[in-house]
């Protein structure tokens, strides 16, 4: 039984996208899924604990022929202790919280130029 569930965005190629997704069914514990843009492939993790599930994305997902990029979008940390108390954890990451907008009262930062 797994505690931990990550999905995942992840960039992908479309005209290699059939083989992407067979490929993401073998691994055990990972379904893909459409993300709604040809370019992209929604993946769910299943895992033990939030370190293998991370193992799983960094060693298996994104070494896949095709796959570019990949980003966390949800999480749910079930009975993995957290700090130092063990419950049921969940984080959803919306768009808003992945950009922040520029304060307008911040002079911008100057370029780095080097001198010759």
């Amino acid at each position: 039984m797994s505690n931990t569930t990550v999905g995942i965005l992840a960039r992908i190629t479309p005209a290699i996208e059939s083989a992407i997704r067979s490929e993401l069914s073998r691994l055990p514990g990972v379904q893909p899924f459409d993300a709604g843009d040809e370019t992209q492939m929604g993946i769910l993790i299943e895992a033990p604990t939030l370190d293998l599930a991370h193992e799983r994305i960094t060693n298996e997902i994104k070494a896949i022929k095709g796959v570019h990029a990949t980003w966390p979008v949800y999480m749910h940390l079930g009975d993995e202790e957290i700090g130092s108390a063990s419950d049921d954890t969940e984080v959803c990451i919306l768009p808003e919280d992945l950009y922040e907008e520029p304060d307008a009262s911040e002079k911008p930062m100057a370029a780095f130029v080097p001198t010759p």
